[in-house]
């Protein structure tokens, strides 16, 4: 079960997500951010079966779903600011932005999670040289 939301989870990341970071403005990127939600759809739909306590332990032991979790604040976040878009609205997605709140709650969060600044312009970049090929 682990491999497979893993899998999943990274799928949402490297692929679906990349696209909204390669895609142009308007329809394209549109169909791009309702890919992403829907994926965000069933994810939010098995959070109770993925992670059946409701927050990761307060002594900062993490799972590898927890930690491949804790990647979308950050990067969600961030696309919405360098492209304007609003991808993941917390009254939709109730159980995994909870989660992800405990999550970036941690130490070993906080501590290594990128610059939100330094991630916008990298996306921006990104999307820029996608156009430039």
């Amino acid at each position: 079960m682990v491999r497979f939301w893993g899998d999943f989870m990274l799928n949402l990341v490297d692929m679906s997500l990349k696209k909204v970071i390669a895609s142009s403005q308007g329809i394209e990127e549109e169909n791009s951010k309702s890919e992403v939600q829907m994926k965000l759809n069933i994810l939010e739909e098995n959070m109770k079966v993925i992670f059946p306590c409701d927050a990761p332990s307060c002594n900062e032991e993490m799972g590898m779903l927890d930690i491949l979790l804790c990647a979308f604040p950050s990067i969600i976040k961030t696309m919405e600011d360098a492209f304007n878009l609003k991808i993941m609205e917390p009254e939709n997605y109730p159980l995994i932005t909870s989660r992800m709140a405990s999550l970036l709650g941690l130490n070993v969060v906080k501590d290594t999670a990128p610059s939100h600044e330094r991630l916008v312009i990298f996306f921006r970049a990104y999307r820029k040289l996608c156009y430039n090929f």
